[in-house]
């Protein structure tokens, strides 16, 4: 009697699963004519149906983000009266607190000036303060010049340049801004401009993740 060593069974949906990838291939034979070499193209569509849907998931999230987009746009175009304007910045305000919440407490910015720049319709504080106790942000202030206070602010938020506020397309929005009367606060995000980090050498000091 002849003994049958180190064979390992197959349990049924093992079995069930093998059978249905033999289908498979001998289904994909049939629609290609079984004939094909590895140097011959298969027949327009033939393959198809493997890879109908690569980027399902991601163009979902594509669609929803831009279906927001225009959502905002939307309610942004209808904002009339100041009223209305600060109940929609309540509201932006409600749903930022719900997706990053709880914030930090408040800790003193303890600003101080490092120097002045005059131009002829603004002058440029060049600033550093502290967003967290001990963490030093540095940032450029313009402050127009012959204006009545008090004037409206804007904060402006760099992020695409290694040279964070240096940047020229964020020191023209800002110096534009001024020359309009706006006093606009740029300051250098974490890696960027005057705020490189030295965390490993071979980043030679700018983020680990690409700029932008």
């Amino acid at each position: 009697m002849t003994t049958i060593s180190n064979v390992q069974l197959l349990s049924r949906r093992e079995c069930f699963g093998s059978l249905a990838l033999a289908a498979i291939g001998t289904g994909l034979i049939h629609r290609t004519g079984g004939n094909l070499t590895a140097q011959e193209t298969p027949p327009a569509g033939s393959l198809s149906p493997l890879n109908r849907f690569p980027r399902m998931v991601q163009e979902h999230f594509v669609q929803r983000v831009r279906a927001a987009e225009v959502a905002g746009q939307l309610a942004r175009a209808n904002l009339t009266t100041k009223a209305d304007a600060e109940a929609y910045v309540a509201d932006v305000r409600r749903k930022i607190a719900r997706c990053f919440a709880p914030f930090p407490e408040k800790s003193p910015l303890a600003p101080r000036i490092t120097g002045v720049v005059e131009r002829d319709a603004y002058r440029i504080e060049k600033v550093i303060f502290e967003s967290r106790p001990a963490f030093l942000v540095t940032a450029n202030l313009y402050v127009p010049k012959n204006r009545k206070f008090p004037l409206p602010g804007v904060v402006g938020s760099c992020g695409h340049s290694e040279n964070g506020k240096a940047a020229e397309a964020y020191q023209s929005f800002a110096q534009g801004l001024a020359r309009m009367g706006y006093v606009v606060l740029i300051f250098d995000p974490i890696g960027q401009g005057e705020r490189l980090q030295y965390g490993h050498l071979e980043s030679k000091g700018r983020p680990r993740v690409a700029v932008g």
